[in-house]
């Protein structure tokens, strides 16, 4: 909140990483689902061919968008593998379980997410109004040669960065209570067997961290980020791992598509 009071342009900044990483990840499921169309139409049928028909049917019955991927990325997800605590899995980790057939597809309507967040639209609602009443006084008030203070004009300010905000966040529901259980049929040790190399150190939030691209070069928020953890020591890991959900300002812009 004090951040934002200073620095409103940090939280559109975020707003906007966050909405890239979800473009992404809608990407790689469109590409994923369009390599399984091309699998089922070859002469010589795969290995996993009805795993695949399988999971083409559930996309096409419920396509991945940006809802969820936000939904995902606030760790609404949970993994639950045999003998294993179940632990929340963002968008990106969605996509590389279910192409390496560790998961089925998530067969979740997207209504169905837009469903646990009944008063986010009348929020965002209202808040679109007062932003519009306040911007057509002020203007109108500019218009009659009236002064503004300088409150109202670094009020001004805080409009132009919310509304860019809204545009990126308008997907994102606004909270979760009830997260959904996705069942593996894969032990978890199968799965980081699998990654091989990509395991290189021990995890900092869940078994599935080696699933994290890098931050992109064009990322202005990368030293904000590194600035924020020095001094207050957040993104330290504490208490019982793996976690329970993930943190509401975490950001993975990737730096391509894989």
């Amino acid at each position: 909140m004090a951040y934002v009071l200073f620095f409103p342009e940090v939280l559109t900044g975020i707003a906007a990483e966050r909405w890239k990483s979800a473009c992404q990840s809608v990407e790689d499921f469109a590409n994923l689902q369009n390599e399984w169309e091309l699998a089922l139409q070859s002469s010589k049928p795969p290995e996993n061919f009805s795993r695949i028909r399988s999971n083409l049917s559930r996309i096409k019955n419920s396509p991945w968008t940006m809802r969820h991927t936000f939904y995902a990325d606030m760790g609404g997800p949970l993994l639950d593998c045999p003998k294993f605590t179940p632990f929340p899995i963002d968008g990106q980790q969605t996509v590389y379980l279910v192409k390496n057939d560790h998961l089925k597809y998530p067969d979740v309507k997207e209504i169905a997410i837009w469903d646990k967040n009944k008063a986010d639209g009348f929020a965002r609602f209202l808040t679109h109004v007062l932003i519009a009443w306040f911007a057509i006084q002020a203007f109108g008030r500019c218009a009659q040669h009236l002064a503004l203070s300088t409150f109202e004009l670094s009020t001004l300010a805080f409009v132009f960065c919310t509304l860019n905000s809204f545009f990126f966040l308008r997907h994102k529901p606004l909270d979760i209570d009830t997260p959904i259980t996705l069942r593996s049929t894969a032990k978890l040790e199968e799965i980081l067997v699998k990654a091989g190399d990509r395991i290189c150190e021990r995890y900092s939030e869940t078994p599935l961290d080696f699933v994290r691209p890098p931050t992109s070069r064009s990322s202005l928020l990368a030293p904000f980020w590194f600035g924020v953890r020095a001094v207050f020591h957040w993104g330290s890991t504490q208490g019982v791992l793996p976690i329970k959900t993930f943190g509401n300002s975490k950001t993975t812009p990737r730096a391509e598509s894989k």
